[in-house]
């Protein structure tokens, strides 16, 4: 029964990328899966554009808002949407991480670092640039709660929340249905790795029942077990 060549590793291929991760990654403390829950939150947080701006005072509508308000093409909903295309995005990369992982059996160090790292940028993507977007664009879409006199007092110093954006043409509802949208879409990615995860679990039970069975048989210890037995069955 020699050959260590032939062996099958059946129990430890998962723990070098954990191990990377653990260690290598700011974000990675959660799973992608989580992330992508997340994500999909921020999303539908940010629909909340349109009922806000339906929802501000009277006295600001009638200032800054036409007889539609949700109908109103304004920067924030520009803003908006362009926040929701970048977590839409950063949701597809940390998905296709997912699945990249999910088709690797057996994980080398450089192979784990690598994910990890796109993890990382996908998640940074997501949260800093798509999520401070979308809350810039709430904070700055509720200050007309505080009166006319705080928005006009913003626009001294040059901040105008309610600016109009015609060449764009993108009204606040829209960006509201985009953002709705795009976070049930997200949503349903993360219960696509939901499946990943659970398929993981199904195969290192399995491969680990398989270690059991064979280490009982040989009466051998360790990881490695030697394809010979097979062929000697």
């Amino acid at each position: 029964m020699s050959g260590e060549e032939n062996s099958v590793e059946f129990l430890g291929e998962d723990s070098q990328y954990d191990l990377v991760r653990a260690k290598g990654g700011i974000t990675t403390q959660w799973s992608i899966r989580e992330k992508l829950y997340l994500c999909a939150g921020v999303l539908f947080a940010a629909a909340l554009l349109w009922p806000a701006v339906l929802l501000l005072p009277g006295e600001v509508q009638g200032a800054y808002f036409g007889p539609n308000p949700g109908s109103d093409p304004i920067a924030l909903a520009s803003m908006t949407v362009l926040s929701v295309s970048m977590l839409s995005v950063a949701a597809a990369g940390l998905t296709a991480v997912a699945v990249r992982r999910s088709r690797i059996d057996r994980i080398s160090e450089s192979q784990a670092w690598s994910l990890v790292g796109f993890e990382e940028i996908f998640s940074g993507f997501a949260f800093i640039t798509g999520g401070s977007g979308v809350a810039a664009s709430l904070v700055l879409i509720s200050i007309g709660f505080r009166g006319i006199e705080t928005v006009q007092s913003l626009e001294t110093y040059g901040i105008v929340p309610y600016d109009s954006v015609l060449e764009v043409g993108i009204s606040v509802w829209t960006a509201s249905v985009v953002a709705v949208i795009a976070g049930a879409l997200v949503f349903g990615l993360g219960l696509f790795v939901n499946t990943l995860d659970r398929d993981w679990v199904v195969r290192l039970v399995g491969l680990t029942a398989g270690w059991k069975h064979s280490h009982t048989s040989t009466g051998t210890g360790g990881y490695l077990v030697s394809t010979s037995l097979f062929r000697a069955g």
